[in-house]
Parts: C-alpha cells; structure tokens; sequence
C-alpha cells in the first residue's frame, strides 16, 4: 500500500514538493537550501559615493532584484551599477542574476559603477606606445 504520498516529505524525496528554490541545486540540496534563505538578514551597503548604509533584505533575494532594491532606494541608476561581493580575503565572488543573497555567505556589498570594472582592460590597453597625432 503506497499510504506515504498523505505523509509530508522532505524536498530531498520528492522534488515536486519543493518550491522557491532555483533549479540550479538539486534535490538533495533543496531542504538545506531552503532553511539557508528562510528569513531576513541585515547587509551593510558600500555606495559608489562612498557611503555606507545598513540595509534589512531576505535571504532568498536574487541578486538583481537586491541591486535594483538598493540602488532606487538610494537614487541610483540601477543600469550603470553592480554589485560586487568580496571574501574574507577579498577576493571578488562570482554570482548569477538570479543567485539568493543569503546563500554568497557575505554580509557586505559594494554598489559600484559598470565602468569601475571594465577600467583593467582599458588601463592594459593604454600601456601600447601611441603614435603621437600630427
């Protein structure tokens, strides 16, 4: 007799019982994925004017949904900016649009502008001898 189906069971059995969570974990990691962005967390804000604000969001928030929440909230274009995330040893974490704040294991972000980020490329480029105009 198949009586489990009226049980509840942890998304970890039963995939099409989970919910709100991205389709980049799988099964397994569901349950544990889902206690992680259950809740509200508290993130210090790094503005591009140099500001810092402490900001309230919920863990299951995707990184562009924060990006656009912060940057409005703070009269930022939210187009011209990103988020940048660094570990304990700063180095810059890598993230998807989609990727939940709660689950990058960092309490600070940095807003900073596009053009900050492309400015290593150009700075390699300036480095070729130009020739002078006439």
């Amino acid at each position: 007799a198949r009586m489990r189906k009226s049980a509840p069971m942890s998304p970890s059995k039963n995939p099409s019982l989970s919910h709100d969570s991205a389709s980049v974990f799988t099964a397994g990691d569901d349950c544990a994925i889902n206690e992680l962005l259950e809740g509200w967390m508290e993130l210090d804000v790094f503005l591009p004017d140099g500001r810092k604000i402490r900001t309230t969001v919920e863990r299951r928030t995707p990184m562009m949904d924060l990006l656009v929440q912060v940057t409005t909230s703070n009269k930022i274009s939210p187009a011209g900016h990103v988020i940048q995330i660094l570990t304990d040893r700063g180095k810059i974490i890598q993230y998807k649009p989609n990727t939940p704040i709660g689950s990058l294991d960092s309490t600070v972000i940095y807003i900073v502008p596009k053009s900050s980020i492309l400015q290593p490329t150009i700075k390699r480029m300036s480095k070729i001898p130009s020739q002078p105009f006439e």
